[in-house]
């Protein structure tokens, strides 16, 4: 990279030996990266854009001759001309006039001073700034290292390189959330505006360079406002994928551009990484607690200071199995993508099912038509406690189980409905034959007698006592269906119009009904 020397700090070094300026004031603050000495008529290819070019111009025929190179020169972007006078002690009238007009600077040179000492003061004025941006860097350095050490915000480091480059830099989490951002033009807005464009036209380069095995690559963002071409640096580690860096590339012609950007990406990647590792540490401390809940292994009052997880934002619990166990972390990899957009989240795999703690259930997962796992969803929490939160991983559990009983992908705990209690009445140990309490002697009836009593009973009660359905449903007259309830009453001794035994007979059949479904995988035949 070349080191920024602009023609006003030459002509400052030269003075002491009486090279002085004769034409192209307005032009001083143009950049020299090179010097060279040109003495014949020749439109040399080594002539390039920010020269100095040094000659007596002996060789040249006649002034037409000479302005004519000279235009050669101006159409080149050469910075300056130095005319040594060893032949010729004036510099022609006609060659000041063009510069001025021009803006190209000319320097006289004396007959006495040789072209290695025009070189000798360029190349100190290349150390000197060497030395000095060297020195910027170091502090930077330094005060990056020292941000890290101390344990700094990462905005700070941001802040330094962003004041340093004087260019945005912009540092993104992988969901592309600014994480901290440098400007002195652009506004968040400005910058969310531009990640706005960037999400619908660009997310496919975005894709490639988080893939890239390159560290850096420059892309040009035609559609986009204020940032139209940025350097862009995904960071990541052999394990991880933490974001991005992104940098207004202008800065890529400061002198050593690249050794600052790596210097700072590293710099945010320790960053990262340390950060990285203080998250899944709290992490693991606040899923060890949750499974104690789940297991029922909790012996000790916990309060939200137990957790570094924001118990304030836990309203829901996800659980989702594969159909296949070996695709659990496929699972996994697809619902930690859906709920991105979460913005508190805990998500991780948990006796074989992927377990999610969540702030709130994002459609796309609401809408889930998956074919290779199952997803139950709790209700919303009533308050932080642990009983709370064990009850809620309960509800999620007999979700996901309708969810496989039912044969869907996503099930609710406020879609279940009056199964929900089935389900626990079935499943306790206490209530597990509380249908038998109230059906049995239907039942064995069915079996000696070889009738559908239990189907009757069914069917009527689903439509609420109305014997004209009732019979149609089972094709049948209604003062057959009347005949069978009375027989069905006398054989279960009891009175379905008083609402206690009703409620035990219409649950006692849900109840059956379910068994039914769950232990043979058919309903009750008519």
């Amino acid at each position: 990279m070349i080191v920024l020397i602009t023609v006003r700090m030459l002509s400052q070094a030269l003075s002491g030996a009486n090279i002085t300026l004769v034409a192209g004031e307005d032009g001083l603050d143009k950049t020299i990266d090179y010097l060279t000495v040109q003495e014949f008529p020749l439109k040399s290819s080594r002539i390039k854009k920010n020269g100095f070019i040094m000659g007596t111009f002996y060789a040249f025929q006649n002034i037409d001759q000479l302005l004519k190179h000279f235009r050669w020169y101006a159409e080149t972007n050469v910075s300056a001309i130095g005319y040594h006078t060893v032949f010729q002690s004036d510099i022609p009238a006609e060659l000041i006039d063009f510069a001025n007009q021009e803006n190209m600077p000319v320097f006289y040179i004396p007959n006495d001073v040789p072209y290695h000492y025009l070189f000798e003061k360029y190349n100190g004025l290349v150390y000197q700034e060497t030395m000095s941006i060297k020195d910027q860097i170091d502090s930077l350095n330094k005060s990056m290292m020292e941000a890290l050490l101390r344990e700094k915000e990462i905005h700070f480091i941001i802040q330094e390189f962003g004041k340093y480059l004087q260019v945005p830099v912009i540092y993104l989490d992988p969901d592309l959330r600014i994480l901290s951002l440098w400007s002195d033009f652009l506004s968040r807005s400005d910058v969310n505006e531009w990640l706005e464009d960037v999400k619908e036209h660009y997310v496919h380069v975005l894709t490639t360079i988080r893939f890239n095995q390159k560290d850096a690559e420059v892309y040009l963002f035609e559609k986009a406002r204020h940032l139209q071409s940025v350097i862009i640096i995904p960071l990541k580690s052999r394990l991880n994928f933490f974001g991005y860096l992104v940098v207004g590339d202008k800065s890529k012609n400061m002198p050593f551009f690249d050794i600052v950007l790596k210097n700072t990406s590293t710099a945010v990647m320790l960053d990262a990484i340390k950060r990285n590792q203080i998250k899944e540490f709290q992490k693991t401390e606040d899923i060890k607690l949750f499974e104690e809940i789940f297991r029922n292994r909790n012996t000790r009052p916990l309060s939200a200071l137990n957790f570094y997880f924001d118990i304030s934002k836990l309203n829901y619990i996800l659980i989702a199995e594969p159909k296949v166990n070996k695709y659990i972390k496929t699972c996994y990899e697809w619902l930690d993508n859906q709920l991105r957009e979460v913005p508190n989240r805990l998500v991780w795999i948990f006796d074989k099912k992927v377990i999610g703690i969540l702030q709130y259930i994002p459609k796309s997962v609401l809408k889930c038509d998956s074919r290779d796992f199952h997803i139950g969803i709790s209700g919303k929490l009533p308050d932080r406690s642990v009983s709370n939160i064990k009850k809620l991983y309960q509800q999620a559990m007999i979700s996901l189980h309708f969810a496989k009983y039912e044969n869907k992908a996503a099930c609710s705990w406020d879609s279940v409905g009056i199964q929900k209690i089935i389900y626990v009445i079935t499943e306790s140990e206490l209530l597990h034959d509380y249908y038998l309490e109230h059906l049995q002697p239907l039942i064995k009836h069915d079996e000696l007698h070889d009738t559908n009593l239990m189907k009757t009973l069914h069917v009527y009660l689903d439509n609420f006592f109305n014997l004209k359905k009732t019979g149609e449903q089972l094709h049948m007259h209604p003062n057959s269906v009347k005949y069978r309830i009375n027989k069905i009453e006398e054989i279960l001794k009891v009175n379905l119009y008083n609402p206690s035994e009703f409620m035990n007979v219409w649950l006692a059949i849900k109840c059956y009904e379910y068994n039914t479904l769950k232990n043979h995988g058919k309903v009750l035949e008519e």
